[in-house]
């Protein structure tokens, strides 16, 4: 897009952009003010943009309400949008007359996802989709151009439910009246991702600030720097890949440590975090959240060490230079490196395992495709004999090229026909086109191969990516050339800890050109696999109330211990899992396959009357039927944040939820079926039943010092 600086990012959706902004069109306002525990940010405009226009705000004195947002409301001399996450402080202007700024955006071109319907029951509110809506749980979303008698449902929401790959809910604060018109209506994805300048430190930090999966933030130099023939290309910058907070209180009562930090966490439950640097020595160690209180509040249990007074920790308030790392995670993503959509070489960290990664596109699948211009289906033909076998060469969640542009293969119909995010961006119909599939070759630590950085290497250097490090890569192309991943080792000169040869090897260019751009990405990309071709009741289908799933082998960075949730999905129905371990088992002998255990199978949802409490995000009630691990929790009066959801329950007596609530008494609360009732799903060679690990940890953040 017509960005202004070396540098431009994009925020996406399931590679489904929103919208840009350009810094010559600046919007004239005189303040911009926010109400305590409420995301409603008004700004005070001459001139007020339209309903659904996008606007950047830049450097109020609360992050929470800087990025890209869209108009939701225009009265008077005045505008609203919703902020990310609640305001935390006091009701009044978050205007700073040095460094706010606002910007009009634009939406991308062919950004809108089309619409059959829209219909409400109460709060709830149902879309219908005329394409594969490419939605999941949690994702952010636009509406404007809805109308009705009163409260057409028009603003920022969260998708609460998705039953199918063109049918979701999101819930409202005001029930409709009416019908609901939505001829002239527009839907879009809203992704939350920022950036922020470091200003005490010089650096940029990045995320995507969101708790839902296929989430995607790109900073990329503008320029892609050409590669010169006879020469390399090497690539260095100051870099952290696991987060460190800011803190502004580490205070306990009992062994319950209560942190507070300076900006937005986007920790969930069960996440590990090091604390380092207090005084007592109770405080500091590898832990495990417990509880989330607010998006700048949550707690862990002191149990790994009693300070000097032989307590734990026996002082309420931390006390010296603490300091907080996010160190291990599941379902998200930071990269580094030179390398785009479709070429390249980068580190990535999954939370769990650092990579040496080549990215390359040049590999063509068999047969050739036709697709329309704006359209989401891809169908294979044949020509001079042959016909494409998508099923047996790529699987849900992979990416492919088409035309130059890269997009996310959705779902597998059949060996010709699958669709695709977004919609074929093209302007003109193809009816006989190469298709190339994007493979990205991970080399983990522990098979480097000149310094497996642990420690045990000629160097003796061992990572630790919580500290800040200078990486580098470098590389030589002419299609068979060299790569090296490396680090500043202990001494502080360059060492390089793996290399990557290309010649004699491959069959064809280990990437399609040398000319790259520097990139950095934060992403909730999901950990999948497929149903495998037979379940444990001997059958090709997992029945609706069968409570162990068989699938294909496990990526690496799916949990190997402990309980999750997981998606299961084809092209007509999605359903929610809980599961309570995972496995092995051997079929006839013959080969083995991996299984979720202990499955708790889709729930109905309800609408429950519980009592809150602020100060804690256990809510008490009389009955949990409908309730599910992972479903989304929403108040018509606000008594809970936006973007809730259950993190457990005891039957019949209590929920955990991810937040706090934001009042306290007896309320009424919305609990959301994540999608229909328990399906039956049945294995097809040709049409594989997509099983995703369903939510992120943690909205991965990545920071950097500059790029050379």
């Amino acid at each position: 897009s017509t960005q202004t600086t070396k540098w431009e990012s994009i925020s996406l959706i399931n590679n489904r952009p929103f919208a840009y902004y350009n810094t010559y069109n600046p919007l004239t306002y005189t303040d911009v003010s926010a109400v305590n525990l409420s995301r409603t940010i008004t700004v005070t405009s001459t001139a007020n943009p339209t309903v659904g226009t996008p606007v950047f705000m830049q450097d109020t004195t609360w992050a929470g309400a800087d990025g890209l947002f869209m108009v939701d409301t225009t009265s008077g001399s005045n505008f609203t949008y919703t902020a990310r996450i609640a305001y935390p402080g006091t009701t009044g202007s978050i205007n700073n007359t040095n460094t706010t700024n606002i910007y009009q955006g634009y939406v991308f071109t062919g950004a809108a996802i089309g619409l059959s319907t829209v219909t409400f029951s109460g709060t709830v509110i149902t879309v219908t989709c005329s394409v594969p809506h490419g939605l999941l749980l949690g994702n952010e979303i636009g509406m404007i151009g809805l109308t009705a008698t009163t409260f057409p449902p028009n603003g920022s929401w969260t998708v609460a439910t998705v039953s199918s790959p063109t049918v979701f809910t999101y819930n409202v604060i005001s029930t409709p009246t009416g019908t609901i018109g939505y001829g002239s209506a527009t839907l879009y994805v809203r992704p939350q991702g920022n950036f922020l300048h470091r200003s005490f430190d010089g650096g940029v930090t990045f995320s995507t600030n969101a708790i839902s999966h296929n989430q995607q933030l790109i900073r990329q130099t503008r320029r892609y720097f050409r590669y010169q023939s006879g020469k390399g290309i090497q690539m260095s910058t100051g870099t952290l890949l696991k987060p460190s907070l800011n803190l502004d209180a580490v205070t306990a009562v009992g062994a319950t440590v209560t942190v507070v930090t300076k900006v937005q966490h986007n920790i969930n439950p069960g996440i590990t975090i090091a604390m380092t640097g207090c005084d007592q020595a109770a405080y500091n160690g590898t832990y495990t959240v417990a509880t989330v209180l607010d998006p700048y509040k949550f707690t862990y249990i002191a149990t790994n060490r009693l300070d000097a007074a032989g307590s734990t920790p026996s002082v309420a308030v931390a006390t010296g230079l603490p300091y907080l790392s996010i160190t291990n995670w599941y379902g998200a993503n930071t990269r580094v490196g030179m390398y785009d959509g479709q070429n390249g070489v980068f580190f990535e960290y999954d939370g769990q395992t650092i990579y040496a990664v080549r990215r390359s596109s040049t590999y063509q699948i068999n047969g050739w495709i036709s697709v329309a211009a704006g359209s989401n289906s891809v169908s294979g033909i044949t020509l001079n004999g042959v016909s494409p076998i998508f099923s047996k060469q790529l699987v849900p969640g992979d990416f492919v090229v088409i035309k130059g542009m890269s997009y996310k293969v959705e779902t597998i119909t059949s060996d010709a026909a699958l669709t695709i995010q977004p919609a074929y961006r093209g302007t003109v119909n193809l009816t006989a086109a190469v298709i190339s599939k994007t493979i990205d070759y991970k080399v983990p630590q522990s098979q480097w191969n000149i310094d497996r950085a642990d420690g045990t290497g000629v160097s003796g250097f061992n990572l630790d990516l919580s500290k800040m490090q200078m990486l580098y890569l470098d590389y030589s192309w002419y299609g068979a050339g060299f790569i090296r991943w490396g680090f500043r080792g202990l001494n502080g000169d360059v060492m390089y800890c793996h290399k990557s040869p290309n010649n004699n090897l491959n069959y064809q260019a280990y990437m399609r050109s040398g000319n790259l751009p520097a990139r950095y990405e934060t992403n909730t990309f999901s950990k999948s696999t497929q149903l495998a071709n037979i379940q444990a009741n001997g059958s090709t289908t997992l029945g609706s109330s069968d409570n162990i799933i068989y699938v294909n082998t496990l990526p690496a960075g799916w949990p190997t211990s402990g309980a999750g949730t997981a998606v299961i999905r084809n092209a007509t129905a999605y359903e929610y899992v809980n599961f309570a371990g995972v496995g092995t088992a051997n079929i006839a002998g013959q080969y083995t396959v991996s299984t979720l255990t202990g499955v708790v199978r889709a729930q109905a949802g309800a609408t429950l009357t519980f009592t809150t409490n602020t100060a804690t995000p256990v809510i008490t009630g009389v009955s949990t039927t409908g309730v599910q691990i992972g479903q989304y929790v929403f108040s018509t009066t606000n008594a809970v944040p936006a973007n809730t959801y259950v993190v457990s329950f005891v039957v019949n007596t209590s929920v955990t939820l991810s937040q706090a609530p934001m009042s306290n008494g007896s309320t009424s609360l919305i609990f959301s079926p994540m999608a229909g009732a328990a399906q039956s799903f049945t294995y097809s060679a040709t049409a594989p039943v997509a099983v995703d690990l369903h939510a992120p940890l943690f909205a991965s953040t990545i920071s950097h010092w500059g790029t050379s």
